[in-house]
């Protein structure tokens, strides 16, 4: 297909979901690749003593070997320097140098200890000067330890929290203000939740909750069998045992599970609920925080469990098997969800006491995500019957497939949906419950919808060719499809002849930008503004000054 067949094929895409104005391209240059990333013992041995010798040659890595966050916003790497030691490289700066950067585990550095905040904003990492650690967030340095924990972000990434250990004492450390210390910091708090879009796991295992309104809470102990939660920095009551810590979405309850006397149970608002053999550990509040949800559980003569579904503190209902992750509340607060069994063998989905059909399975892969209600609020679950997993939307089953995706991609008015599915090896995308083209394989990532309901993704053949399907056409020759939060505005990459490297550009709406020979995730700003990293060869010649650029398009 010739260039201009291209081009005209993304102005008729532009036309239909709306015109793109006067978009330019502005780049801005951030600086060299480095010279190597280090991620373990044996690269630094191999590297240091190399490093003067191959910055003077100009050598450099590709992009893709280094550490982005989600979004792509940035690009990060742990480079060695001239004298043996390490510093941080971020968007073509590099930071201080380090005796060591992460600790090591049989030679090979933690990659939990460098590592964004969850909008991709920050950058963290452990550093080690001598015998003391350090916590480097945003380049500036913290408090030295004798030791330290990776560090955690709040959802939002204003907040950040890591455990250090000084004079055999634990430390929580809150946006760089010490805890008193304590024999026993928890380390990793239960959380057991649905990945969707109405309730995240970025901070799975974190030691703190941060609350969206500022308030924390975390686990301490000062001994055997002397555990509390601490919240808003007041230690509560002891008991042989604290789990899990909730707050309500607006911050303003907070809930935690604890044992005494061998009986466990949820402590709301500081008043101890009922007890009982155990509690599981998802603790789930509804959207205005009125409501909330838990599981109990009892064992019988037998030592079979009975596990009971508490909602505000009366249990109102019991099944041998009651999933605790899969409790939901819709997004208006009306309604609940989880998913049940009464044999321990087939599975169904409760939604407000009526028992759904019965499968042999509910929800994704190892159980992380269950039902889920659509936009329009409808519910929506993956189920397994024999080999074949299927979507169910509304309590209408969709076409069976050897797997599907765990969750559907809405379009932005929530009025259609749509999955990837794979059947026979090969891939389709189902739209509103119907079955699209089969393609050899389908860019699960790339499906989006457009304002005005047009499917978009990418898919490639048999013979490996990459089309961008949008709506009923194919579009040969562009691929990396991303489109706005608004589906107002999509934009594509594609490949250019070139003599050179550089034969990658960015499509966006009228406007090509310049040619660069790797393209970083794009991702589209709140204002709708596009914006990508990209890597330029500007010596024509491989492995030499490979320049990084910010790319932005409006």
């Amino acid at each position: 297909m010739t260039i201009s067949r291209i081009l005209v094929l993304l102005a008729v895409l532009t036309a239909a979901v709306g015109p793109v104005s006067a978009v330019t391209f502005q780049e801005t240059k951030l600086g060299p690749m480095p010279p190597a990333n280090i991620n373990s013992e044996d690269d630094l041995k191999f590297m240091a003593p190399q490093i003067a010798e191959m910055e003077a040659m100009g050598f450099a890595i590709e992009a893709l070997s280094c550490i982005t966050d989600r979004q792509g916003f940035h690009i990060a790497a742990v480079v060695p320097t001239k004298d043996g030691k390490v510093c941080a490289w971020l968007d073509g700066r590099k930071g201080p140098a380090y005796d060591q950067i992460r600790h090591a585990t049989r030679g090979a550095y933690s990659a939990r200890e460098f590592r964004f905040s969850p909008d991709g904003r920050r950058l963290a990492y452990t550093a080690r000067k001598g015998s003391k650690w350090m916590m480097v967030v945003d380049g500036q340095e913290g408090a030295t330890y004798d030791s330290l924990r990776e560090a955690y972000f709040s959802m939002d990434g204003k907040r950040v929290a890591y455990v250090a250990f000084r004079d055999n004492k634990s430390i929580l450390v809150i946006d760089g203000k010490e805890s008193p210390p304590y024999a026993e910091i928890a380390m990793h708090l239960p959380y057991v939740v649905s990945d969707t879009p109405f309730r995240k796991v970025d901070d799975t295992y974190c030691p703190v909750r941060f609350a969206s309104n500022g308030r924390t809470a975390y686990i301490a102990s000062n001994g055997r069998n002397q555990y509390f939660a601490i919240i808003d920095g007041k230690p509560g009551p002891i008991y042989e045992h604290v789990g899990s810590i909730e707050f309500s979405p607006d911050g303003s309850r907070v809930a935690y599970t604890a044992r005494k006397n061998e009986k466990e149970f949820v402590v709301l608002d500081g008043k101890p609920g009922p007890k009982y053999d155990g509690v599981e550990a998802a603790l789930v509040f509804s959207p205005d925080g009125k409501r909330m949800a838990y599981v109990g559980t009892n064992y019988d003569a037998n030592s079979d469990p009975i596990q009971m579904l508490v909602v505000d503190g009366k249990e109102i209902a019991r099944y041998r098997v009651i999933e605790d992750a899969s409790i939901m509340f819709s997004p208006d607060g009306k309604h609940l969800t989880y998913t049940a069994s009464a044999d321990g063998e087939k599975y169904f989905v409760v939604l407000d006491g009526e028992a759904g059909p019965k499968y042999d399975e509910i929800g994704g892969f190892g159980g992380r995500v269950y039902a889920t209600f659509t936009p329009a609020g409808k519910l929506v679950y993956r189920a397994t019957r024999g080999e074949k997993r299927f979507m169910v939307v509304d309590g209408v089953e969709s076409p069976a497939f050897d797997d599907v995706s765990d969750v559907p991609v809405y379009s932005p008015d929530g009025a259609h949906y749509a999955y990837h599915a794979r059947e026979n090896d090969h891939s389709v995308v189902v739209c509103d419950g119907v079955k699209g083209k089969t393609y050899f394989n389908v860019y699960e990532e790339s499906i989006a919808f457009t304002s005005d309901g047009k499917l978009v993704y990418q898919a490639s053949s048999d013979t490996g060719d990459t089309v961008t399907v949008v709506g009923a056409e194919e579009r040969p020759g562009i691929y990396h499809p991303v489109v706005s939060a608004d589906g107002k505005h999509p934009a594509f990459s594609r490949d250019k002849q070139a003599d050179d490297m550089n034969n990658k550009v960015v499509v966006f709406g009228d406007a090509e930008s310049g040619r660069f020979m790797t393209l970083l995730k794009k991702h589209f700003l709140p204002d709708g503004t596009l914006e990508f990293l990209a890597v330029r060869d500007e010596s024509g010649e491989r492995g030499l000054s490979y320049q990084l650029y910010r790319v932005t398009a409006k």
